[in-house]
């Protein structure tokens, strides 16, 4: 996946626009997952997970718009030899979050210290 910076313009705020790589579109299966995803954590409503906008199914035009987060990801804070009870902290929000997308059905398939926003 890629993600860009964006204005949303019905909402009139800045969003992260994700779009599926070229590889994904070659199956319909797999189109049809990162759609799903986006419909998914569009389900969620939780502090610690970022609002899903928009998912626009349009063939090789798709994309999901989401709340942009401007801050660093744990990945940045651990390289920087951030304490351990910080990334301790970060790990029980990211927790509470996954918890709460199990109970609405929905499964994290990527977690990793980059996919983790700090705001």
């Amino acid at each position: 996946m890629c993600c860009y910076e964006a204005r949303h313009l019905q909402l009139d705020r800045i969003a992260a626009i994700k779009v599926p790589k070229a590889k994904l579109l070659e199956s319909p299966k797999g189109l049809e997952r990162f759609l799903q995803e986006g419909r998914n954590v569009m389900k969620l409503r939780h502090k610690n997970v970022v609002e899903v906008y928009d998912v626009h199914e349009a063939g090789k035009d798709s994309y999901i718009a989401f709340e942009f987060v401007d801050g660093p990801n744990l990945k940045g804070l651990i390289r920087k030899g951030c304490s351990i009870e910080l990334v301790l902290n970060h790990l029980a929000y990211a927790a509470e979050a996954l918890q709460e997308a199990a109970n609405t059905g929905v499964i994290h398939r990527d977690i990793k210290p980059a996919n983790i926003l700090i705001t």
